[in-house]
């Protein structure tokens, strides 16, 4: 098998595999709420939801809060608590009862009510994608910036077999675009081929490894930039993009008709292992 074929293929989880479900996040926060007699608007929570995110995720501070259990509830449930308060009418609600609704929220998003798949057959083009990966073992992971709900979530949702590893930023501590979580999914790849084929004595090399998302500076400049191919459930026009790869050095950026390539959002996951075999196309022409 070539080296080039991707023997270690991860994939980002919300947006590309998964979806929240049933008319968005202000419905699941307005349902909950509505258990504890608290009304919401389902529209203000949703607006409210993306600003307290990012307020909450500082700079220098790890994600979720930390690296347990604990410390994700708690993180999320203050988010959760900010939104709802957006969302509340003037007579308000007791603080207790927010924190009831808060921590509630915490784990109902930690089943497949809450989610459905972002496109019909999910099981079968995940096995595509296995088969694109070539005659020799590939392995197929997850590498997503999730807390630590993501294994009982791909569980509930009847996925979790289908993966050979999920590997968040909640429980290591590091989040895309960092090339230390490309390494650690790399590393963990390479235990996992290595136990399958004790007969494999050369290592997995980056250049063997491709990582498949939606975001274009997480996602496709984060394995870019730490030497991985790229698969993109976006346009080659997107602004972010071209941002992102802009701000690449010469070196992360090099060959990149060779480490990119393309899905049509329409498609979505079912186009990705066409995608991976146009990769390795490319790497087997000459230069």
């Amino acid at each position: 098998m070539s080296q080039l074929l991707p023997r270690l293929v991860t994939l980002d989880i919300t947006g590309t595999v998964l979806r929240v479900s049933q008319g968005g996040l202000g419905f699941h926060y307005g349902k909950i709420a509505a258990l504890h007699n608290v009304a919401v608007s389902q529209d203000l929570v949703s607006a409210a939801f993306l600003e307290e995110f990012r307020r909450a995720s500082e700079p220098g501070t790890p994600p979720y809060g930390g690296v347990t259990p604990e410390a994700h509830r708690a993180w999320w449930s203050n988010v959760a608590a900010a939104c709802l308060m957006k969302g509340l009418p003037e007579s308000g609600a007791p603080d207790e009862t927010l924190k009831a609704i808060s921590h509630q929220l915490y784990d109902h998003f930690r089943t497949a009510d809450a989610w459905e798949t972002t496109s019909p057959g999910v099981k079968d083009t995940l096995a595509e994608i296995r088969a694109a990966g070539g005659p020799g073992p590939l392995c197929l992971g997850v590498l997503s910036n999730f807390d630590e709900r993501l294994e009982d979530i791909l569980k509930s949702c009847g996925l979790e077999s289908q993966f050979d590893f999920v590997l968040t930023s909640g429980l290591t501590g590091l989040s895309k675009p960092a090339e230390e979580i490309f390494r650690a999914a790399l590393a963990q790849g390479q235990a996992i081929l290595a136990r399958r084929d004790p007969a494999m004595t050369e290592p997995l090399t980056p250049g063997q490894c491709t990582h498949v998302g939606d975001d274009a500076t997480k996602d496709v400049a984060g394995a870019l930039g730490a030497g991985w191919r790229a698969v993109f459930i976006g346009e080659p026009e997107d602004k972010k993009l071209k941002k992102a790869l802009a701000r690449l050095s010469p070196t992360q950026a090099a060959d990149l008709p060779r480490r990119l390539a393309f899905v049509d959002p329409a498609l979505g996951l079912a186009g990705v292992p066409a995608a991976l075999q146009r990769l390795d196309a490319a790497a087997a022409s000459p230069h």
